[in-house]
C-alpha cells in the first residue's frame, strides 16, 4: 500500500483471501506502532482460518469426516450398541478391500469404490426441483459398514 501511495485503504476477503486478510490483522497486531498504512475497513466473506492448511490438508477433511460419523456413532448410546467398534470395523474393512476385492453375490467391491461411497455418502444434494435430497446420507455409514462385513451389499 505504500507504494501506491494510499493514505488508507479496505480488505476485502473471500475464501483463501480471507487467510491472507486475517495474516494481515495479524501483522499489524504485532507491529503496532509501525509506520503501517491506515486500514479503514475490512469484510471476510468465506472465512478459511488460520489453522487450516490450504496447501494440501484440504486432502484430509473427508477420511477425517468420515471417521467422525464412526466416532460419533460410537459416542451415541443407540448406534454404539448397535455398531459397537463401528470405527476400527470400517478400518479393518477398507484394509480388507485393500488387500483384496471383497465379494458380496455377483458384486466385486474394491477399496476405491469402499472410499467413493463413503465420500459421496457425505454429500447431499438436491434434485431439479430442489425439494428432494439424493443420496446415502453419513447416517447409513455404520450400517454400510455392517452390510458389508457380512457380505451384503445390496
Amino acid at each position: 500500500m505504500d507504494s501506491l501511495d494510499y493514505p488508507a485503504y479496505n480488505i476485502y476477503g473471500i475464501s483463501y483471501g480471507t487467510n491472507l486478510a486475517l495474516e494481515l490483522f495479524r501483522h499489524y497486531e504485532e507491529n503496532a506502532g509501525a509506520d503501517l498504512p491506515a486500514l479503514r475497513s475490512s469484510i471476510i466473506d468465506g472465512n478459511v482460518p488460520p489453522n487450516v492448511d490450504t496447501r494440501g490438508g484440504q486432502a484430509l477433511i473427508v477420511p477425517q469426516n468420515i471417521l467422525r460419523v464412526f466416532e460419533d456413532c460410537e459416542s451415541d448410546e443407540a448406534c454404539g450398541a448397535a455398531f459397537p467398534t463401528i470405527r476400527q470395523r470400517a478400518i479393518d474393512l477398507i484394509r480388507q478391500a485393500a488387500e483384496a476385492p471383497l465379494e458380496s453375490g455377483d458384486e466385486t467391491i474394491g477399496v476405491d469404490d469402499l472410499r467413493k461411497v463413503m465420500g459421496i455418502a457425505l454429500e447431499f444434494q438436491t434434485d431439479d426441483s430442489g425439494s428432494n435430497v439424493t443420496g446415502i446420507g453419513a447416517a447409513y455409514l455404520p450400517l454400510m459398514v455392517a452390510e458389508l462385513e457380512n457380505g451384503r451389499s445390496d
